[in-house]
This record gives C-alpha cells, structure tokens and sequence, in this order.
C-alpha cells in the first residue's frame, strides 16, 4: 500500500514537471514574437504546442495521484498515449507518404528506423518527457490494481 507521503511526493514532482513544461511553452510563445523570420516563429510555437500537450498529461497525472482511491482509467491511458505519441505520429507519416508516393511500396525499414529514432539513445529532454510519461502509466496503473 502507498501512503500519502508517497503520493503527495510523487504529485509534487509531476506537478513540478508539468508546470515546468507549461512555463516552456509561454516562454517559447513570447520568444516566437521576438523571432526574426517565420520558421523560427512556426518552430517556437509549434514546440510550445508540444509543451502544453505533455505538460497537460502530467498535470492530469497531478491530480490523480494526489486524489484519495484509485485513479481513473484513463488517467493511465492518457499517459500511455504520451508515450506513444511519437511511435503514431511516425506511423501516420508512413501511412501518408506510402499513399502519397506508391500504395504498393511501403517499406517497413522506413517505419522501424522512425520509431526508433524518437526512442533511442543519446537521451535528451525529450526521452525524459516521453519515459515520464510511461513512468506515470505503469504508476497510475499499479496505484489502480493493488488491492485496496
């Protein structure tokens, strides 16, 4: 059985994690008005969009852990799809250019090799995002099926 300490320990550091990435995506937004050409204004705000998305699932986590009981399901999948965002989006840009280029070609290396690359080494920022999120999920999933 986890306590309240454990609970308002792991609620502290996602809240922490999560408002973290909710001031990046402000700051990111009002940097993007300081920027000199429109790529860098597109990039800015489209990394902001990508801040407040996880910074959304960790705050949803938040407020999980830190509620007495068991948390919802979809609290677990919630941080589930964030950590499968990135394998999606490479299987719906696959999907697309197969369609867009042949619909008889559609290489599976070109698939694995993308999904890889949002998963493996040399770990950044985002690895720790994307396996927070995982983390979150089997946390949320084991606080939902221990016994009561």
């Amino acid at each position: 059985m986890v306590g309240r300490a454990a609970r308002l320990l792991l609620g502290a550091a996602t809240g922490a994690a999560g408002l973290g990435l909710v001031l990046l995506a402000g700051w990111l937004v009002l940097d993007s008005f300081r920027a000199e050409y429109s790529e860098a204004r597109f990039d800015a705000r489209r990394f902001a969009a990508v801040a407040v998305y996880y910074g959304a699932i960790y705050l949803a986590h938040v407020v999980a852990f830190l509620r007495r009981g068991r948390p919802p399901r979809w609290v677990v999948l919630l941080g589930a799809l964030g950590f499968l965002t990135p394998a999606l989006y490479s299987v719906a840009d696959w999907l697309y250019l197969g369609m867009a280029t042949d619909p008889r070609w559609f290489p599976i290396d070109i698939l694995a090799e993308h999904v890889w690359e949002f998963y493996r080494p040399p770990f950044t920022v985002l690895h720790a995002v994307l396996y927070g999120c995982a983390a979150l999920a089997l946390a949320a999933l084991w606080l939902r099926r221990r016994p009561a």
